[in-house]
Protein backbone atom coordinates (compact mmCIF):
# COMPACT_ATOMS: atom_id res chain seq x y z
CA UNK A 1 0.00 0.00 0.00
CA UNK A 2 1.22 3.46 -0.97
CA UNK A 3 1.53 6.16 1.29
CA UNK A 4 -1.24 8.84 1.10
CA UNK A 5 1.09 11.52 0.73
CA UNK A 6 2.03 9.83 -2.59
CA UNK A 7 -1.12 11.31 -4.10
CA UNK A 8 0.18 14.80 -4.04
CA UNK A 9 1.80 13.81 -7.72
CA UNK A 10 -1.07 13.06 -9.22
CA UNK A 11 -2.77 16.63 -8.12
CA UNK A 12 1.01 18.79 -8.99
CA UNK A 13 0.57 17.12 -12.48
CA UNK A 14 -3.02 16.83 -13.48
CA UNK A 15 -6.18 19.17 -14.14
CA UNK A 16 -8.65 17.19 -12.07
CA UNK A 17 -12.44 18.03 -11.11
CA UNK A 18 -12.66 16.74 -6.71
CA UNK A 19 -16.18 16.43 -7.86
CA UNK A 20 -15.95 14.27 -10.74
CA UNK A 21 -14.02 11.85 -9.23
CA UNK A 22 -16.32 11.55 -5.79
CA UNK A 23 -19.06 10.66 -8.39
CA UNK A 24 -17.59 8.25 -9.85
CA UNK A 25 -16.17 6.71 -6.35
CA UNK A 26 -19.28 7.04 -5.10
CA UNK A 27 -21.70 5.26 -7.59
CA UNK A 28 -19.04 2.64 -7.89
CA UNK A 29 -19.28 1.74 -4.16
CA UNK A 30 -22.97 1.89 -4.62
CA UNK A 31 -23.20 -0.85 -7.46
CA UNK A 32 -20.83 -2.78 -5.95
CA UNK A 33 -20.72 -3.19 -2.25
CA UNK A 34 -24.97 -2.62 -1.91
CA UNK A 35 -27.87 -4.28 -2.79
CA UNK A 36 -29.77 -3.17 -5.86
CA UNK A 37 -32.95 -0.46 -4.69
CA UNK A 38 -31.75 -0.44 -0.96
CA UNK A 39 -31.57 2.56 0.81
CA UNK A 40 -28.17 4.33 0.66
CA UNK A 41 -26.26 5.29 4.00
CA UNK A 42 -24.52 8.18 4.35
CA UNK A 43 -22.60 8.94 7.17
CA UNK A 44 -21.60 13.24 7.63
CA UNK A 45 -19.27 14.33 10.41
CA UNK A 46 -15.78 16.70 10.55
CA UNK A 47 -12.63 15.93 11.44
CA UNK A 48 -9.26 18.16 12.24
CA UNK A 49 -5.88 17.71 10.84
CA UNK A 50 -3.02 19.52 13.07
CA UNK A 51 -0.65 21.19 11.07
CA UNK A 52 1.73 24.03 12.77
CA UNK A 53 2.24 27.06 10.79
CA UNK A 54 0.42 29.93 10.68
CA UNK A 55 0.68 30.58 6.95
CA UNK A 56 -1.07 27.26 6.43
CA UNK A 57 -4.42 27.89 3.77
CA UNK A 58 -7.27 27.70 5.75
CA UNK A 59 -5.69 26.71 9.34
CA UNK A 60 -6.77 28.11 12.75
CA UNK A 61 -7.42 27.18 16.29
CA UNK A 62 -10.12 24.99 15.77
CA UNK A 63 -12.41 22.57 18.09
CA UNK A 64 -10.64 18.94 18.25
CA UNK A 65 -13.78 16.53 18.78
CA UNK A 66 -11.32 13.71 19.06
CA UNK A 67 -9.18 15.68 22.09
CA UNK A 68 -9.39 13.05 25.48
CA UNK A 69 -11.33 13.65 28.14
CA UNK A 70 -9.11 15.51 30.61
CA UNK A 71 -7.22 17.60 27.84
CA UNK A 72 -5.39 20.54 28.71
CA UNK A 73 -7.29 22.11 26.08
CA UNK A 74 -10.11 20.76 23.82
CA UNK A 75 -8.85 23.05 21.20
CA UNK A 76 -5.62 22.81 18.20
CA UNK A 77 -4.08 24.44 15.26
CA UNK A 78 -5.03 22.44 11.66
CA UNK A 79 -7.49 22.61 8.97
CA UNK A 80 -10.28 20.76 9.05
CA UNK A 81 -13.06 18.81 7.00
CA UNK A 82 -16.18 18.06 6.42
CA UNK A 83 -16.48 14.64 5.33
CA UNK A 84 -18.76 11.97 4.13
CA UNK A 85 -18.82 9.04 3.34
CA UNK A 86 -21.30 5.61 2.47
CA UNK A 87 -22.08 3.19 4.86
CA UNK A 88 -21.17 -0.60 4.06
CA UNK A 89 -21.67 -3.84 5.62
CA UNK A 90 -19.50 -6.80 4.41
CA UNK A 91 -21.28 -10.10 5.32
CA UNK A 92 -18.75 -12.49 5.38
CA UNK A 93 -16.63 -10.28 6.71
CA UNK A 94 -17.14 -8.60 9.51
CA UNK A 95 -21.03 -7.35 11.81
CA UNK A 96 -19.38 -3.99 11.93
CA UNK A 97 -20.27 -0.94 9.52
CA UNK A 98 -17.87 0.37 7.67
CA UNK A 99 -17.71 4.15 6.69
CA UNK A 100 -15.61 4.95 3.14
CA UNK A 101 -15.35 8.18 2.58
CA UNK A 102 -15.97 9.71 -1.58
CA UNK A 103 -16.42 13.72 -0.86
CA UNK A 104 -15.11 16.21 1.49
CA UNK A 105 -14.92 20.49 1.99
CA UNK A 106 -12.30 22.19 3.46
CA UNK A 107 -13.86 24.62 6.04
CA UNK A 108 -11.69 27.46 8.03
CA UNK A 109 -13.15 30.06 10.71
CA UNK A 110 -13.04 33.65 9.70
CA UNK A 111 -10.03 34.13 12.30
CA UNK A 112 -7.79 32.32 9.65
CA UNK A 113 -4.63 34.07 8.32
CA UNK A 114 -4.76 32.47 4.80
CA UNK A 115 -7.82 31.41 3.40
CA UNK A 116 -8.45 30.09 0.15
CA UNK A 117 -8.70 32.91 -2.76
CA UNK A 118 -12.20 33.70 -4.53
CA UNK A 119 -14.63 31.43 -2.02
CA UNK A 120 -17.31 32.57 0.14
CA UNK A 121 -17.02 31.88 3.63
CA UNK A 122 -19.05 29.27 4.68
CA UNK A 123 -20.46 27.55 7.76
CA UNK A 124 -19.69 23.73 8.08
CA UNK A 125 -23.54 22.79 8.05
CA UNK A 126 -23.74 24.89 5.25
CA UNK A 127 -21.09 22.77 3.53
CA UNK A 128 -23.11 19.38 4.91
CA UNK A 129 -25.71 20.36 3.18
CA UNK A 130 -23.88 20.89 0.29
CA UNK A 131 -22.36 17.36 0.45
CA UNK A 132 -25.73 16.38 1.15
CA UNK A 133 -27.65 17.73 -1.78
CA UNK A 134 -24.26 16.62 -4.42
CA UNK A 135 -24.73 13.09 -3.06
CA UNK A 136 -28.59 12.98 -3.84
CA UNK A 137 -27.97 14.32 -7.41
CA UNK A 138 -26.12 11.34 -8.28
CA UNK A 139 -28.46 8.72 -6.91
CA UNK A 140 -31.51 7.56 -8.74
CA UNK A 141 -34.94 9.67 -7.85
CA UNK A 142 -36.46 6.53 -6.71
CA UNK A 143 -33.95 5.58 -4.32
CA UNK A 144 -33.57 6.41 -0.49
CA UNK A 145 -30.75 8.49 0.41
CA UNK A 146 -30.11 8.38 4.93
CA UNK A 147 -28.03 10.88 6.50
CA UNK A 148 -26.82 9.92 9.76
CA UNK A 149 -25.15 12.74 11.78
CA UNK A 150 -24.39 13.95 15.05
CA UNK A 151 -26.01 16.58 17.20
CA UNK A 152 -24.18 19.44 15.22
CA UNK A 153 -25.75 19.00 11.76
CA UNK A 154 -29.26 18.37 13.40
CA UNK A 155 -29.69 22.03 13.04
CA UNK A 156 -32.09 24.49 10.80
CA UNK A 157 -29.64 25.22 7.73
CA UNK A 158 -29.31 21.06 7.20
CA UNK A 159 -32.66 20.13 8.34
CA UNK A 160 -34.82 22.84 6.57
CA UNK A 161 -32.77 22.52 3.41
CA UNK A 162 -32.80 18.60 2.87
CA UNK A 163 -33.60 17.63 -0.52
CA UNK A 164 -36.74 15.59 -1.49
CA UNK A 165 -35.69 11.77 -1.20
CA UNK A 166 -33.69 12.06 1.99
CA UNK A 167 -33.88 11.36 5.30
CA UNK A 168 -31.55 12.27 8.24
CA UNK A 169 -31.05 10.33 11.68
CA UNK A 170 -29.43 12.12 14.34
CA UNK A 171 -29.34 13.80 18.13
CA UNK A 172 -30.92 15.63 19.58
CA UNK A 173 -30.45 18.21 23.12
CA UNK A 174 -32.30 16.61 26.44
CA UNK A 175 -33.81 20.62 27.17
CA UNK A 176 -35.33 20.83 23.04
CA UNK A 177 -38.46 22.58 22.84
CA UNK A 178 -40.82 20.17 21.48
CA UNK A 179 -44.62 20.72 20.30
CA UNK A 180 -47.43 18.48 19.16
CA UNK A 181 -48.33 18.07 15.95
CA UNK A 182 -50.74 20.79 14.86
CA UNK A 183 -54.56 19.88 15.00
CA UNK A 184 -56.51 19.38 11.80
CA UNK A 185 -58.23 22.88 11.06
CA UNK A 186 -61.82 23.34 11.53
CA UNK A 187 -64.28 24.13 8.36
CA UNK A 188 -65.35 27.91 8.72
CA UNK A 189 -62.32 28.60 11.28
CA UNK A 190 -60.64 31.82 10.48
CA UNK A 191 -56.63 33.32 10.78
CA UNK A 192 -54.10 31.37 9.44
CA UNK A 193 -53.39 27.47 10.70
CA UNK A 194 -51.52 26.76 13.63
CA UNK A 195 -48.16 25.74 12.79
CA UNK A 196 -47.49 24.03 16.25
CA UNK A 197 -49.25 22.34 18.54
CA UNK A 198 -49.36 22.85 22.13
CA UNK A 199 -45.71 23.00 24.17
CA UNK A 200 -45.09 19.55 25.50
CA UNK A 201 -42.68 18.91 28.11
CA UNK A 202 -38.73 18.40 27.19
CA UNK A 203 -37.24 15.25 26.83
CA UNK A 204 -35.14 15.83 29.92
CA UNK A 205 -38.64 15.95 31.20
CA UNK A 206 -39.87 12.71 29.76
CA UNK A 207 -36.85 11.23 31.78
CA UNK A 208 -37.44 12.30 34.82
CA UNK A 209 -41.31 11.90 34.48
CA UNK A 210 -42.25 8.15 36.40
CA UNK A 211 -45.30 7.73 34.16
CA UNK A 212 -43.23 8.20 30.95
CA UNK A 213 -44.32 4.40 29.19
CA UNK A 214 -40.74 3.13 28.31
CA UNK A 215 -40.65 -0.22 26.04
CA UNK A 216 -37.87 -2.77 26.40
CA UNK A 217 -36.38 -3.63 23.10
CA UNK A 218 -33.12 -5.02 22.26
CA UNK A 219 -30.58 -4.23 19.73
CA UNK A 220 -27.38 -5.19 18.05
CA UNK A 221 -24.86 -1.98 18.44
CA UNK A 222 -21.22 -1.71 18.28
CA UNK A 223 -21.01 -5.09 18.04
CA UNK A 224 -23.17 -6.33 20.85
CA UNK A 225 -26.75 -7.11 21.67
CA UNK A 226 -28.28 -4.30 24.53
CA UNK A 227 -31.07 -4.13 26.05
CA UNK A 228 -32.53 -0.80 26.07
CA UNK A 229 -36.08 1.09 27.09
CA UNK A 230 -37.17 3.34 24.74
CA UNK A 231 -40.26 5.65 24.20
CA UNK A 232 -40.57 7.25 21.06
CA UNK A 233 -43.49 9.82 19.45
CA UNK A 234 -43.99 12.26 16.81
CA UNK A 235 -43.31 16.35 17.51
CA UNK A 236 -42.45 19.41 16.50
CA UNK A 237 -39.09 20.57 16.86
CA UNK A 238 -40.13 24.00 15.30
CA UNK A 239 -36.46 26.19 15.73
CA UNK A 240 -33.98 23.04 13.57
CA UNK A 241 -37.14 21.88 11.46
CA UNK A 242 -39.96 24.23 11.36
CA UNK A 243 -43.48 22.51 11.64
CA UNK A 244 -42.24 19.01 9.67
CA UNK A 245 -43.56 15.87 12.11
CA UNK A 246 -40.34 14.33 13.12
CA UNK A 247 -39.83 11.23 15.35
CA UNK A 248 -37.88 11.59 18.74
CA UNK A 249 -37.14 8.33 20.81
CA UNK A 250 -35.93 8.82 24.22
CA UNK A 251 -33.78 5.82 25.22
CA UNK A 252 -32.65 4.72 28.77
CA UNK A 253 -30.55 1.37 29.74
CA UNK A 254 -32.20 0.07 32.05
CA UNK A 255 -28.45 -0.53 33.87
CA UNK A 256 -27.62 2.69 34.12
CA UNK A 257 -24.38 2.25 32.95
CA UNK A 258 -25.01 4.35 29.59
CA UNK A 259 -26.16 7.87 29.59
CA UNK A 260 -29.88 8.95 28.51
CA UNK A 261 -30.19 9.42 24.81
CA UNK A 262 -32.10 11.50 22.67
CA UNK A 263 -32.31 10.77 18.63
CA UNK A 264 -34.55 11.82 16.00
CA UNK A 265 -35.72 10.73 12.39
CA UNK A 266 -37.32 12.95 9.87
CA UNK A 267 -38.37 9.05 8.83
CA UNK A 268 -42.05 9.23 11.08
CA UNK A 269 -42.55 5.16 9.71
CA UNK A 270 -39.02 4.05 11.44
CA UNK A 271 -39.46 2.05 14.44
CA UNK A 272 -37.44 2.76 17.66
CA UNK A 273 -34.80 0.01 17.48
CA UNK A 274 -34.48 1.47 13.35
CA UNK A 275 -33.42 4.71 14.36
CA UNK A 276 -31.22 3.54 17.45
CA UNK A 277 -29.38 1.05 14.73
CA UNK A 278 -29.22 3.51 12.00
CA UNK A 279 -27.65 6.05 14.42
CA UNK A 280 -25.08 3.83 16.44
CA UNK A 281 -23.79 3.42 12.78
CA UNK A 282 -22.40 6.85 12.88
CA UNK A 283 -19.66 5.74 15.36
CA UNK A 284 -17.81 4.38 12.25
CA UNK A 285 -17.20 7.65 10.45
CA UNK A 286 -14.88 8.51 13.48
CA UNK A 287 -13.36 5.03 12.87
CA UNK A 288 -12.47 5.72 9.60
CA UNK A 289 -11.27 9.28 10.33
CA UNK A 290 -8.68 7.85 13.17
CA UNK A 291 -7.60 5.28 10.93
CA UNK A 292 -6.94 7.45 7.44
CA UNK A 293 -5.05 9.55 9.65
CA UNK A 294 -2.47 7.00 11.99
CA UNK A 295 -2.56 4.53 8.72
CA UNK A 296 -2.72 6.34 5.74
CA UNK A 297 -1.02 9.59 6.55
CA UNK A 298 -3.08 12.08 5.52
CA UNK A 299 -2.32 14.46 8.15
CA UNK A 300 0.89 14.12 7.54
CA UNK A 301 1.80 15.91 4.62
CA UNK A 302 2.59 19.50 5.64
CA UNK A 303 0.80 21.18 2.71
CA UNK A 304 0.53 25.13 3.06
CA UNK A 305 -0.56 26.49 0.07
CA UNK A 306 -4.40 25.86 -1.23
Amino acid sequence: MRHFASVYRFFSRSVWSEDSISRRLFLWMVEVLLEAGCDVTVLLDDTLNKHRGRKICGSAWQHDGAAPKGAASPFAWGVCFVVIGLAVRLPGISQRVFCLPFAARLWWPESAQVKPEGRVHRTKQQLALELIELTRSWLDQARILRVVTDIGYCCATVMKGLPDGVHLTGRARKDSSLYALAEKRKPGTRGRPRKKGTRLPTPQEMFQDPGTPWKRIKVSTYGKTKCMLVHSFRTIWYHPAGNRPLLFVLVRDPKGSQPDSVFVDTDLDSTAAETVVRYAARWSIEITNREVKHLLGSADPQCRTE
